[in-house]
């Protein structure tokens, strides 16, 4: 029984499958275009709509570069940082890096990898 049921479902997904596609695949991935226009293209379309033309790719990500910092603060300071972060709607740590990078004169877009 539950064979049944299953073939009846794979044939129903793979009808169901075929008519979306029929029905919303009209035009073909833009090639040799603009980030922006690339971008407005998958605006409007689904990329489940095209998933037989997209081809598998391998990615490597470089280690994180940055470094850590271990600071030992007391418990009243830690909690004047925090509520002055939670007042910001950021994070103590983000809170303290900022502190650093306006004390250190680093536009605030930059990160502390390579400042000092």
């Amino acid at each position: 029984m539950i064979v049944i049921k299953k073939l009846i479902w794979d044939g129903w997904n793979k009808e169901m499958e075929t008519t979306m596609t029929k029905k919303h695949r009209k035009d073909s991935i833009p090639k040799d275009v603009s980030r922006k226009e690339l971008s407005k293209f998958w605006d409007t379309h689904s990329v489940v709509d095209y998933v037989d033309e997209l081809k598998q790719i391998n990615v490597k990500f470089a280690k994180n570069l940055s470094q850590g910092i271990t600071i030992r603060l007391d418990s009243q300071t830690l909690e004047k940082i925090r509520l002055k972060a939670q007042k910001k709607g950021i994070g103590p740590t983000a809170l303290i890096c900022m502190w650093i990078l306006e004390r250190l004169k680093i536009p605030s877009g930059h990160t502390l990898r390579g400042a000092v």
